[in-house]
């Protein structure tokens, strides 16, 4: 019995991708990509922008307007469910660490030890409130629950606000 390509070696191509330069050997200057650093500045995007971008790049490009009023209506529910979650969890914080504390929690990036309180707060703030892993901007949040979780306030707190928020 044999498994894989079996093709693979007729063919040029794995020569080619490989190289024929000897192991350690560097490409010669007219081998080398070109260098691609300062496009990168240009296109970078936070991560939890990138659909929002997206968007907005379609928008320009969109030639009917039956589809730039989709792309319209997709901003708006887009921006509508960033806003919720800003507001869902500024509700959290204000609930938990008080008005005064809202600055500073949201702030401030303090290292996750207190792992007993951030786990069940993050699985409540999943099943009630967000689907973390369909709402990047949520999950850019959660350092708000870890501030909490380090500034000492209890889980059943937290967990408490959530519920009244979601």
């Amino acid at each position: 019995m044999e498994y894989g390509d079996l093709t693979i070696g007729q063919n040029s191509f794995v020569g080619q991708f490989q190289g024929n330069q000897p192991f350690g050997q560097r490409p010669s200057k007219a081998q080398e990509l070109p260098d691609v650093q300062a496009s990168l500045h240009e296109d970078a995007v936070r991560s939890e922008d990138v659909q929002m971008v997206t968007l907005y790049r379609k928008l320009t490009s969109v030639n009917s307007e039956s589809e730039r009023q989709k792309i319209v209506n997709d901003i708006a529910k887009l921006t509508r469910q960033q806003e919720r979650v800003q507001t869902v969890f500024s509700r959290i914080v204000a609930m938990t660490a008080g008005a005064k504390q809202l600055s500073t929690v949201f702030e401030t990036r303090k290292r996750l030890t207190n792992f007993n309180c951030y786990e069940p707060v993050v699985d409540v703030i999943h099943q009630r409130c967000f689907s973390l892993s369909q709402n990047d901007h949520a999950l850019r949040h959660l350092y708000t629950m870890v501030n909490l979780c380090e500034m000492g306030i209890s889980v059943e707190r937290i967990m408490s606000a959530i519920n009244e928020t979601c």
